[in-house]
């Protein structure tokens, strides 16, 4: 078994049972307890689970985001590549989703003299589309304090008035059994809200996103465009993939 498959295998057992015990694991996967312990460790590294004695423990992810000015100062260099990319596929005219998120703001510089119309429910986002005078409306509805992203039925209503040329989409988590994945429901009914709205999707994440799996699905691997700093070769034929040199 491939270890993808093994850590995806533990991320679901993980989260299903929230506490397990490591015996139980190595007969569920058919390997070795020194490979199992050294998956569990990669899993530890990435925020996915604890270790206590004998086992392991769910982390919650939707109490442990980052807030946005976290989120700016993470892998800047990796979604600075990543927003130029996204920003080569917007064409004259275009009307835009900038989805809220660290990615999404990056792409903003790059739109300038690009005669383009944006709407997005990225508060952080419009204090900057304004400085680069960037045609732009916000989506109205409650404000998620850790994020910036505008949530809510009142959100839903706004981008229901709209059909966008292209959305570009940030994204938490990338596996091949649950598809672009993020920790929270709201941001995750807006995002879906935006994709069935979109002529043409563009999912935005650094390479680190690969291999996880957040609370709640947004869509299948297929449904869009991937745009990342690093080719994954596992997964190169799940998706169509755009890396940023």
């Amino acid at each position: 078994m491939l270890k993808n498959q093994r850590l995806e295998i533990i991320r679901n057992l993980v989260k299903e049972k929230r506490i397990i015990h490591i015996d139980e694991l190595v007969s569920t996967l058919g390997a070795s307890e020194s490979t199992v312990r050294r998956d569990l460790d990669d899993l530890e590294k990435e925020g996915f689970l604890k270790r206590i004695h004998g086992g392991v423990q769910y982390i919650n992810k939707l109490k442990n985001e980052a807030v946005m000015s976290t989120k700016l100062e993470m892998n800047s260099l990796e979604k600075d590549e990543i927003a130029k990319l996204a920003s080569s596929f917007v064409e004259k005219g275009d009307c835009i989703f900038l989805d809220a998120g660290s990615t999404t703001y990056n792409i903003i510089p790059y739109l300038q003299n690009k005669d383009v119309t944006v709407i997005t429910n990225g508060l952080t986002h419009i204090n900057r589309l304004i400085d680069y005078n960037i045609n732009s409306y916000i989506v109205g509805g409650h404000i998620k304090p850790t994020t910036k992203a505008i949530l809510g039925e009142e959100a839903i209503d706004y981008i229901n008035k709209y059909f966008f040329d292209k959305a570009f989409i940030g994204i938490n988590g990338i596996s091949f059994n649950n598809g672009f994945s993020t920790p929270d429901i709201k941001e995750a009914v807006i995002k879906k809200k935006v994709i069935t709205r979109s002529k043409n999707c563009f999912f935005l994440a650094d390479s680190s996103k690969f291999d996880k799996s957040y609370f709640v699905k947004v869509a299948e691997l297929d449904e869009g465009v991937l745009i990342t700093n690093k080719m994954n070769e596992e997964y190169k034929n799940h998706s169509t993939m755009k890396v940023a040199k």
